[in-house]
């Protein structure tokens, strides 16, 4: 508005995206902070990175460079290596351009650019190696998957069950989660190992450690048949923190 003669201007600027025709750079009004000018990638470029035609329409291209682009890989010819797309998208606005990995709000992988929405990408939790696979289902469904030392999740959850114990509490806000390695006797706080004390006597004895001043300490009980598991009962500030349901201690 005219603040002078409150009257709309004739013309508004509306963000848009140029796509590249041939023309000069001075003409393209470079400077205008709402253009989004899009970046240039050549068909053999698109090619080298086994991008399909179909990620292509994904990516928001017109139809007519995906049909374009789709001859060139037909035919490989090489008057339509050196075409482009201007892929207009902004990187922390689509799926298809950024992925990110977090673990309790920490970033562990991080692509600002990326062509292919499929594959493998692989991270670490403490010692453990994971990898989520991206597949395809069907046209437009994909399917995650995630392998911990190079076991499907479920496996891998199946196997910790027998060889560890965790509980899960909230102290003063903050979430933990503590588990306990029951053949090597580790521990781990929020994926941190942890020194802690330890005393056994047989097969009984106690750790104790330390939770940013909460006194934490974990019980080893046996249970008198050699047949039963040992007991792990773990104490928080005196407080008996069961395994089967998080505590809160607010």
């Amino acid at each position: 508005m005219d603040p002078e003669r409150k009257i709309p201007y004739p013309y508004q600027i509306v963000p848009y995206c140029i796509r590249f025709f041939g023309l000069s750079s001075n003409l393209l009004v470079n400077n205008e902070k709402h253009v989004i000018h899009g970046i240039s990638i050549t068909f053999e470029t698109l090619r080298r990175e086994n991008i399909t035609s179909q990620q292509l329409y994904l990516l928001s291209a017109s139809i007519d460079v995906v049909e374009r682009y789709q001859a060139f890989l037909e035919s490989s010819h090489s008057s339509l290596s050196t075409q482009v797309f201007n892929n207009c998208s902004k990187p922390c606005d689509t799926t298809s351009n950024k992925r990110v990995i977090r673990i309790d709000s920490k970033e562990v992988l991080l692509h600002n650019w990326l062509f292919k929405l499929i594959g493998k990408e692989a991270f670490t939790i403490a010692k453990h190696h994971c990898t989520i696979n991206i597949d395809v289902v069907s046209s437009f469904v994909y399917e995650y998957s995630l392998d911990i030392d190079g076991k499907p999740l479920e496996k891998f959850s199946e196997k910790r069950s027998k060889i560890s114990r965790t509980w899960t509490l909230t102290l003063d806000g903050k979430d933990y989660r503590i588990v306990l390695e029951k053949d090597t006797v580790d521990l781990w706080v929020n994926c941190q190992h942890i020194e802690a004390d330890a005393t056994f006597e047989d097969e009984e004895g106690e750790i104790v450690f330390d939770i940013e001043g909460h006194q934490a300490n974990l019980k080893v009980v046996s249970s008198g048949n050699p047949r039963l598991e040992i007991n792990h009962v773990l104490f928080v500030d005196e407080v008996e923190i069961s395994q089967e349901r998080e505590y809160d201690n607010n």
